[in-house]
């Protein structure tokens, strides 16, 4: 599961993904995942607690106050792990809030990442949909070149009308007693886009995991599905996207910066939007009933992709905005892409 990881002794962090691995695998079954996306707060608070009382929330904070101090890939390799298992709370996310935020504002509470807009001249604020809102009790949220850092308890939240769906819309009222964080939004917004595409990343894996599965065991004229040239050749797209889109997620966390570079967060959230769709769409299509694929596991993997894809923007928003970065640059096409 471990792959490559830099920016920190391999072993030890190694070791540290290995043992989130365990205990996601012991407290984050999938009737787990199930319980807490169909609303269950005692399973979310169990869940929660489990992670925390591991200690897993410091991983990036520096050794000297008592975290792990990862960095690079090894932060990657955390993400993508709890897209893997499609961990329904905003987990990724607090465990890079944690680091982002001073340390007398932290809560020790699940923190979401969001973009925050203002209703008026009030001083009102909502953050659409807002990914796993329904269980976020903070929310630290891109104002500009500010972030604001919001209480969900004093926020109005409405969620999609969608079965199963994690995410919500947060909007706090004039005199919601949010905190203003200057000069926070450009990492915040970075850190939110690299993450997701880290946990994008991982539930892609799992769903080829699945698929390949599917398709050696369930037998069609005689033939298990896999030995079909056609059915050969879209499993073999698919591994392109989800190794793509691996890639690109891991390139944003790459250094030993805290928070990734925009540009490479940008790239990463376009390339892993971009995948989830054509992922999600060829596993439902070789899996060919949504029952099979409900029984077998495929639905949550597909709900977490397609909610994953659109959280902080889907692929044609970053693309956008890469491409006004390459025409704001003043670089040539050839430079951009160097720098990239």
């Amino acid at each position: 599961m471990v792959s490559t990881i830099d920016g920190n002794d391999s072993t030890e962090a190694a070791l540290l993904v290995e043992a989130l691995d365990r205990l996601l695998h012991q407290h984050c079954a999938p009737d787990v995942v199930a319980s807490i996306e169909t609303g269950a707060p005692a399973s979310a608070a169990a869940l929660w607690q489990a992670v925390q009382g591991a200690g897993f929330t410091d991983l990036l904070l520096p050794e000297a106050d008592g975290g792990a101090g990862l960095r690079g890939t090894a932060v990657f390799e955390v993400l993508r792990l709890i897209g893997r298992h499609t961990v329904p709370l905003p987990l990724g996310q607090t465990i890079v809030a944690r680091a982002l935020l001073p340390q007398a504002l932290w809560p020790g509470d699940l923190v979401a990442l969001a973009t925050a807009l203002r209703t008026g001249a009030d001083g009102g604020l909502v953050c659409p949909h807002v990914p796993h809102g329904r269980w976020a009790q903070w929310v630290l949220a891109v104002d500009g070149a500010d972030a604001w850092w919001l209480d969900c308890a004093h926020a109005q939240a409405s969620a999609l009308q969608v079965p199963r769906d994690l995410t919500a819309t947060l909007r706090w009222a004039p005199g919601h007693g949010g905190q203003r964080l200057a000069g926070a939004g450009p990492a915040v917004a970075a850190a939110a886009a690299a993450v997701q595409a880290a946990l994008l990343a991982g539930a892609m894996a799992a769903a080829l995991d699945l698929t390949l599965a599917h398709c050696a065991q369930r037998r069609q004229f005689g033939r298990a599905l896999g030995e079909f040239q056609a059915v050969q050749q879209q499993v073999s797209v698919m591994a392109e996207q989800v190794v793509a889109a691996s890639l690109a997620a891991e390139a944003a966390w790459a250094g030993d910066q805290l928070t990734p570079a925009w540009l490479g967060a940008a790239l990463a959230k376009a390339r892993a939007s971009e995948a989830a769709l054509a992922v999600a769409s060829t596993a439902h299509a070789l899996h060919g009933a949504s029952g099979i694929a409900e029984a077998g596991g495929l639905a949550r993997f597909s709900r977490a992709l397609h909610a994953g894809r659109l959280a902080h923007g889907a692929e044609d928003v970053w693309h956008r905005a890469i491409g006004q970065a390459l025409l704001a640059g003043g670089q040539t096409l050839v430079d951009f892409v160097r720098a990239a």
